[in-house]
């Protein structure tokens, strides 16, 4: 049985009344309703996950540095000679997981005499140079920008004319193919009591 509303008292009358029992007026027959489709969670949830990829989006882009190299398989030494009375600071990022060069990670040299922050993004070895630095202590920063991930900091000396190697070991997060984004804290799958 369903019911649809009277036109003169707006009281809900079932639908095989010819006439309202409450004030007379006649009921004119109710077109046959149509049965909504109601969506079941599989289909919310689908349509949620499918929509996700496209709003999500890096709050950080990084901006890999490519290396032109002379097609050997050993290392070449490109580290510039620094100005007199500068040094050099070449850092090589690896990754905490598997001990590999990371390539495209920004790398920050701050503090010392140095005149402003510079930033450089490591290249295909791995490798962060600052070239022209001035003698004293600086601290080197790289972050993965994540914002409950704190940045790895190293602390390096510069000595004038000369060119200090450091090696950065950092936190690389596994990678997310779909960049769906994870729950921070979801409860664990509970068993469903019937």
């Amino acid at each position: 049985m369903s019911l649809q509303p009277c036109p003169s008292c707006r009281r809900h009358v079932a639908d095989r009344e010819h006439a309202c029992p409450f004030c007379g007026a006649p009921i004119a027959a109710a077109p046959a309703p149509s049965t909504p489709k109601r969506l079941t969670r599989a289909a919310i949830f689908a349509s949620t996950a499918l929509a996700v990829p496209a709003c999500w989006s890096s709050a950080h882009k990084e901006t890999p540095i490519s290396n032109v190299g002379s097609g050997s398989d050993e290392p070449a030494d490109d580290t510039p000679a620094p100005a007199p009375g500068t040094g050099t600071i070449v850092i090589t990022v690896v990754d905490s997981n598997t001990g590999n060069a990371v390539q495209g990670r920004w790398v920050r040299l701050v503090g010392g005499k140095s005149p402003a922050n510079q930033q450089v993004a490591t290249d295909a070895n791995g490798n962060a140079t600052f070239a022209n630095v001035p003698p004293g202590t600086y601290q080197v920063q790289s972050h993965d920008g994540h914002p409950r991930h704190s940045p790895s900091v190293l602390t390096v000396r510069v000595e004038a004319d000369q060119s200090s190697q450091e090696t950065m070991t950092v936190y690389v997060a596994p990678s997310n193919p779909n960049n769906i984004p994870m729950p921070y804290g979801a409860p664990p799958a509970r068993r469903r009591v019937v």
